[in-house]
């Protein structure tokens, strides 16, 4: 119908959606050839805002590629983009991805302060899915690196923002990670605490 009305901007969304949709059902060839077939037709037009969907979303799609060191280029351009376009739920969005990519090439200071920066923004717009995100995203890294008290914090920050989306999902999984870190820091109570929760 799009083509049939030869809307363009119907055409390039419902053909991202569609890249994303092959990305989240695991089809990550056909994501990344409608990715970069977008790419290209939006360069061609000078369309910023098309260009930080998709180079966000090719940036997104190496990291799940474990093409690390190409997603970090990727998502610093997105970012830019999205810096220059004033959107700032789309540069939160692409400074997580880019927290991770720090984080898979051994850049941890990197991704720390990424990180950080990410969940700052995200209280000041109060998008609690970003920050629960960011936030336990930062948390594993320093309950990796044996910063327990720091990673409870951040935890319970993560926790706090699901429950205040009422993301089933995400409540569970951080309730594990505090049971995980209860037990790796010797805080038995914590352990059960939040074993028990995260079961119930």
């Amino acid at each position: 119908l799009a083509h049939e009305l030869n809307d363009l901007g119907q055409i390039t969304q419902l053909t991202t959606n569609r890249g994303i949709l092959y990305y989240h059902q695991g089809q990550l060839d056909d994501a990344e050839k409608i990715y970069e077939q977008l790419l290209v037709a939006a360069v061609a037009a000078n369309n910023l805002s098309t260009q930080c969907t998709v180079v966000g979303n090719l940036g997104t799609l190496r990291n799940a590629q474990g093409r690390w060191g190409e997603a970090t280029v990727l998502l610093k351009k997105a970012i830019g983009l999205a810096h220059t376009l004033g959107d700032r739920r789309r540069e939160l969005v692409h400074l997580g991805n880019l927290a991770v990519s720090a984080k898979k090439v051994g850049r941890r200071i990197e991704s720390r302060a990424i990180g950080l920066e990410a969940i700052s923004m995200a209280r000041e717009t109060g998008d609690n899915h970003a920050l629960s995100l960011n936030a336990g995203n930062l948390a594993i890294l320093l309950h990796e690196e044996h910063y327990y008290d720091e990673a409870h914090a951040a935890y319970l920050e993560a926790l706090q923002a699901a429950y205040k989306m009422g993301d089933g999902h995400l409540i569970g999984m951080w309730q594990c990670y505090l049971s995980l870190l209860g037990t790796l820091s010797g805080d038995t109570a914590m352990e059960a605490r939040y074993a028990d929760s995260a079961r119930e």
